[in-house]
């Protein structure tokens, strides 16, 4: 089997695909499991209006649906909701990753990669149902993500996703939707993350597709459980092996993040915050920032 450059393969694909697509990047910090019927939900309880706080997860499939009820009541009573980016900015920020996935003209993907990679590409082109002369214009992490869409569509827009459900719900009913990041600030940092291991995450989806399905569940399972250490538990290798990766990935975003939610209680409105997941636990999460900055929270 081919290898990767560098690094831990493992630690790399759950600071790469998880965080992308599930949005389930969690700190090694060992949580306290939670009771039976908790959820990935919290209420700030000492601010005068509703202020919650919910984890998402983007690869739900039509059985997970109707949520529970606990996120409809987040949602009925809130006035505005905040999205990592705006929903309203779908069709910008899919048109830039678009163009972020895509080499420049005179640039191709056997310029990057190793012969022997290009290799398992071409073995593979069958399953993107596209052959090697389009696939070489797309950057390694774009075909990796092609892949891992194999098993039905993910991310924050797809069809079944929390995210994409809350931000219809929510825009049915008139209310505010926004982001806590914008489409180039989105766009850049995600471009930054995925073209650092770019040719890691690739081999991996090339050559782990079951793995690649073991971590789906996993993640979904321990999300409907409400089960917080069951996911810090997951990917409780990446600060060890990574911590510059979990640093970029999570602790700044959050520090900026904790700051924009912290003017959002200033305002008055009844808000939900929308994120994944793994921004709400363990060291360094939303959840710790808060409550270290005098907040109560309560998981619901």
């Amino acid at each position: 089997m081919v290898r990767p450059k560098h690094g831990s393969l493992n630690a790399i694909i759950l600071a790469t695909f998880l965080p992308v697509l599930l949005a389930l990047a969690c700190s090694s910090v060992t949580a306290t499991p939670v009771a039976p019927g908790k959820y990935f939900i919290w209420r700030v309880t000492n601010v005068p209006v509703p202020f919650y706080l919910i984890g998402s997860i983007h690869n739900l499939s039509a059985r997970d649906y109707p949520l529970p009820e606990v996120y409809r009541i987040a949602l009925t009573n809130s006035q505005r909701l905040l999205f990592e980016c705006s929903p309203r900015e779908q069709t910008a920020l899919t048109q830039k990753f678009r163009e972020a996935a895509r080499y420049p003209i005179g640039q191709d993907i056997e310029s990057e990669l190793r012969p022997e990679v290009v290799g398992l590409i071409k073995k593979n082109e069958w399953r993107l149902r596209m052959k090697f002369d389009q696939l070489r214009h797309y950057r390694p992490w774009a075909i990796g993500l092609m892949l891992l869409a194999e098993r039905g569509p993910v991310g924050p827009s797809s069809p079944r996703s929390m995210d994409n459900y809350l931000s219809r719900e929510a825009q049915r009913a008139g209310k505010e939707v926004a982001g806590l990041e914008t489409v180039d600030e989105h766009v850049a940092f995600w471009r930054e993350m995925l073209e650092r291991d770019g040719e890691n995450l690739l081999l991996y989806t090339l050559t782990h597709k079951e793995t690649v399905g073991l971590l789906l569940d996993k993640t979904r399972e321990n999300w409907k459980s409400g089960d917080v250490a069951g996911l810090s538990a997951t990917n409780a290798r990446l600060r060890r092996a990574n911590p510059a990766i979990a640093q970029r990935l999570l602790d700044r975003r959050n520090a900026r993040w904790v700051t924009r939610i912290e003017a959002e209680m200033q305002t008055g409105k009844p808000t939900a915050i929308v994120a994944g997941a793994g921004h709400f636990s363990g060291r360094g999460s939303v959840i710790a920032l808060l409550k270290e900055h005098g907040y109560t929270l309560e998981q619901l």
